[in-house]
């Protein structure tokens, strides 16, 4: 069966090309795909995708090997999954323009904790890795109006009872 490629395909693979962007192509092409249908995202959807992008680089650099990210599924998503020391890691990426209403990593909760748990499970199922150590990390990242200055990564950052 022979593959077929739209224009907008086409597109925006000759765009992600001609910009090339190494570090987050999941991201990039995200926000092309809203642009190429018409739609508007918005400021706290964008900051969202540059945190993870961040994020995924400042994980890179790190020691962490990137596996997938935006996993997702029926229970959920899982931002960022990767391995570093031996352990599978899913990382939950926070990020805020201020500290208004609490710092980044303060706005999980205990429901989207359960979510990450049950994506997780299903993500080590679908991908053979059950037995494989695990740990839930959080990137807390803090933006002004001019750039991201503050990114701080807390390794096992919450436990989830089985």
């Amino acid at each position: 069966m022979p593959i077929s490629f739209t224009r907008s395909h086409l597109f925006a693979a000759l765009l992600a090309t001609t910009l090339n962007v190494p570090e987050c192509p999941g991201a990039f092409m995200a926000v092309l795909v809203e642009k190429l249908k018409g739609r508007k995202m918005t400021s706290r959807i964008q900051l969202g995708r540059q945190g993870e992008c961040l994020a995924a680089s400042f994980l890179r650099k790190a020691g962490y090997t990137i596996l997938k990210t935006n996993f997702r599924c029926h229970v959920g998503e899982l931002d960022i999954v990767a391995k570093h020391d031996g352990y599978l890691v899913f990382v939950e990426v926070k990020t805020r323009s201020g500290i208004r209403y609490g710092l980044p990593e303060e706005a999980i909760s205990p429901a989207k904790k359960y979510r990450l748990a049950r994506a997780a499970q299903l993500f080590q199922l679908v991908n053979g890795l059950k037995g494989m150590p695990c740990r839930f990390d959080v990137v807390s990242i803090l933006c002004d109006d001019s750039a991201c200055r503050d990114i701080r990564l807390l390794q096992d950052a919450f436990q989830v009872s089985a």
